[in-house]
């Protein structure tokens, strides 16, 4: 009996990836295309999207190392921020797959076309389960506005703002001056931290000064990788601020590599019993 090989059925491409990352799937606009969808991941796209209508908050993609988890969450990101032109090519080209599926690519377009966010983030290794937790869905949800050249409102901790300032300085405006074109409302004739912190007292008191001075404050200090603790109430209007004024319906937040956080969280919760 002749033996036969993998070689046989299919090749595998030169640019193929054995693990998969932002920077990866990033190389070129189509490299997300190459993605084979399973079964499985069908009714996890599925069940996704049943979420963003109104179902659980949350659902979980489960899998062995090297079964490809990171390359789907990526893909999925791709499918509801990408392209829409990409995003149909995609579900053409994988018709037996996906069994032709029309009403799931109709209810994937819904969806985009009422306005979903769709952040990915890596590894929660070392996150803690309270402020650096919000800390860091904040640094995700930034970069993806940005990335997306949306409005990124400033939160409401003004004071905390200030005081930060205080202690940046003159090492602010140095990297104010670095991206100077990048912003709006923080121009050069702002020179000293007591000059800022005059115009934001002025937004504070709704005069004339513009809300975006904030914003632009805060991508400065974001720029120097500096978040400011957060609480849960002033994250949660943070998020209703971005929705309004990026006319988006929801976001959605995948993290990829969480379990570890999970296994933090249950070993303090062990602890305190």
């Amino acid at each position: 009996m002749d033996k036969r090989h993998y070689a046989d059925f299919f090749t595998v491409p030169e640019s193929y990836k054995a693990n998969m990352t932002r920077e990866a799937i990033n190389e070129t606009p189509e490299t997300w295309l190459d993605f084979l969808p399973h079964t499985k991941y069908i009714e996890f796209l599925k069940t996704l999207i049943q979420i963003v209508n109104g179902g659980s908050k949350s659902i979980w993609l489960t899998g062995n190392y090297g079964t490809g988890k990171s390359n789907a969450a990526l893909v999925t990101q791709k499918l509801f921020m990408d392209d829409e032109g990409r995003v149909r090519e995609w579900f053409i080209q994988q018709k037996k797959t996906l069994l032709d599926d029309s009403v799931l690519l109709n209810n994937l377009i819904a969806c985009r076309s009422e306005g979903t966010l769709v952040v990915y983030d890596y590894n929660a290794s070392g996150i803690g389960p309270n402020e650096d937790f919000l800390v860091r869905l904040e640094r995700g949800i930034v970069a993806a506005l940005n990335d997306n050249n949306l409005t990124v409102p400033a939160k409401a901790n003004l004071d905390e703002i200030i005081q930060r300032l205080s202690r940046e300085d003159k090492h602010f405006f140095a990297v104010r001056d670095s991206i100077q074109g990048e912003l709006a409302y923080l121009n050069s004739d702002i020179t000293t931290v007591e000059q800022l912190v005059a115009e934001l007292k002025k937004v504070r008191k709704n005069t004339d000064a513009p809300t975006g001075l904030i914003g632009d404050v805060q991508k400065v200090l974001h720029k120097d990788n500096i978040y400011l603790d957060i609480s849960v109430p002033t994250f949660r209007k943070w998020i209703l601020e971005i929705l309004f004024a990026n006319r988006l319906k929801r976001i959605v937040y995948i993290f990829d590599e969480f379990s570890e956080f999970i296994d933090q969280c249950q070993q303090v919760k062990d602890i305190g019993r």
